[in-house]
Parts: C-alpha cells; structure tokens; sequence
C-alpha cells in the first residue's frame, strides 16, 4: 500500500504563479482563485499518477526552532514592496481557504505550530515506514532527499523524476550519507544559510567525493592538500559549519515522532455534499468533471489500514 506525503506550500506556490490571472468564474473582476485550483489540480494528478491508498499533506507553520538558531533564517522572504505585498496577502487568503476545504476530506491535513513543512514531511515518512507502507514525498524542494530509505522515495513533479536509494549518487551528486553535510556546507540562498564562503554546488561535492565526508575535508584543509584558496575558505568557514548543518538537517526534531502519530489517528470521512459544493462556488466544474470528487472518495483512514497491516503480520 502507497501513502502519498505532499509538500502543501509547494504546491500552492507552483499555482500561485501558474495560475495566477484565474479568478472565480473565470469572470473579470471576481476574486483570484489561481491558489485554489492549481493546488487542487496538481493534488488530483499526483493521485491520479500514484493511485494511493492514502494522502498526507503537510503545510508550514512558521520556523520557530530554526529562527531561534539563527535570527536570520529566511528572513529576507519578508522583504516586499507594497505591491508584492498586497498579492502576497492575497496568495494566503487563498491558501487559508484551500487549507481549510482540504481539512474537510479525506486527505490527512498536518500543520503543527512553529514546525515547517519539512520537518512533518519527514517524521511523516519515517512513521508510515514503521507501519509498513510504501512512502512517495511530492515536492519539488531537495531538501526532502533525507527522508529517502528503503521505504520512502521522493517524487519530483516538475522534472517527473523519482529519486530513490538507487539513483541517489546520480540525481544529487553525492552519497546519501554525506546529503546533510552537502547541503550545509553550500548553504541554502532561499532559506537564507550562507554555507561556506566560495562553496557551490559542484565545489562541494567534488570535496565530499575526494575527501569522504566533512571531516575529511577539514583534514585535507589542515595538511594543505587543498589548494590555498579553498584550505582559506574551508578553515575560515569550520566555525560556522555546524549552525549551517544544524538549520538544513531536517531529523533532528524527534518529538514530532509521536506528533505526526496523534494528527495520523484522524480522519475525515468522505462528503460528496461538501466537495460539490466547494468545487462549484469556486467555478471548478472541470475538477468534477474529472472525477475528483471520487478519487477522493477511495481514499482509506490510515489508522484503519494500519491495523490491518498488523493483522497480516502477525498471521504470516
């Protein structure tokens, strides 16, 4: 059986820019509903791809722990013009109210207070795996490359790549164990972690392959087997490496374990009243008509499949 995890604000962040001239009715002057559709339709064609038992979608709820570390973690996405501003207001408006329909299906909605997106995701990954399911992360953000085990791949929608413990050395570059190390030492512009000074991409991943892993970086650095601009940037840079790894290590909040257990246990029965009647006040006709509504309706509580699961187990 197939779980699927899906990245909430990554989604509703493709819609937002695809769809954003979309509004209610597709009539002019009605109110912008791009959020609420793009989000809908990509959620139906990951289901229509995967065909799963069950869904998962996680959302952000700010960054509390990370914020805490590290004062200026994704502080520059606050930095808007008035313009940006008012559509960026508009753009959670939208996604409040899809949240909130969401809510109101058989998809298992998580957001927890402070946590990212990522984090749930993750924990989310681990405890299904644990269960005895089949796990598919939807997301287009790299990050999410640390929840792939044996159990858990990542699906990415806009390159239609499924990246698993097979193919991982090909798609990132690296070797899994050293992913997190990769990722702290180029840093991450879009959360707003430097990394290293001078440390990209392919920089960071021809030291991790020549070296090993980070301590052997350092060790090359400190017998000057590097040349004499990166042993500069290498050593200069050590001192901030572990807040760098600290901020991109999505594993590192165990107690969400027993969290994503509880938000697990429930589950909302499918309302064919309700999604029509949604669907149909915001003019998403063409969503019935795909037969979104009963894709929805073959979705299965988690909490029942997993006893099930156990059932099977325990008479094998």
């Amino acid at each position: 059986m197939t779980v699927l995890i899906i990245d909430g604000n990554n989604l509703a962040s493709r819609a937002r820019f695809v769809f954003k001239d979309l509004t209610r009715g597709g009539l002019p002057g009605r109110d912008p509903v791009g959020v609420h559709y793009g989000t809908l339709k990509l959620v139906d064609a990951v289901i229509d791809e995967w065909d799963p038992s069950s869904v998962v979608i996680a959302w952000d709820a700010g960054c509390r722990r990370r914020k805490e570390l590290y004062p200026e973690y994704k502080a520059h996405r606050h930095d808007r013009d008035e313009i940006e501003q008012i559509e960026y207001e508009d753009y959670i408006r939208q996604l409040t109210d899809v949240r909130s329909f969401l809510g109101g299906t058989p998809i298992y909605n998580i957001m927890l207070g402070g946590i990212e997106a990522d984090d749930i995701m993750y924990w989310a990954s681990v405890v299904l795996g644990e269960m005895g399911y089949d796990v598919v992360i939807v997301t287009s953000d790299n990050d999410l490359l640390q929840a792939i085990s044996p159990k858990c791949v990542v699906y990415l929608p806009i390159k239609k790549l499924v990246v698993s413990e097979e193919n991982f050395e090909d798609y990132a570059g690296v070797r899994k164990e050293v992913f997190t190390q990769y990722k702290a030492m180029m840093g991450d512009s879009g959360d707003g972690v430097p990394g290293i000074r001078h440390i990209g991409e392919k920089r960071a991943q021809k030291l991790l392959n020549d070296w090993g892993d980070w301590d052997g970086v350092l060790n090359a650095a400190a017998e000057s087997n590097l040349t004499p601009a990166l042993t500069r940037y290498i050593l200069e840079g050590k001192e901030d490496y572990p807040l760098w790894y600290k901020l991109v290590n999505i594993p590192s909040l165990p107690s969400l374990h027993e969290e994503v257990i509880s938000e697990l246990s429930v589950f909302t029965p499918y309302d064919d009243v309700y999604i029509r009647m949604h669907l149909l006040e915001w003019g998403f006709s063409s969503l019935l008509m795909s037969g979104f509504g009963n894709k929805l309706s073959k979705l299965d509580s988690i909490h029942h499949q997993y006893k099930v699961v156990r059932r099977k187990q325990k008479h094998a």
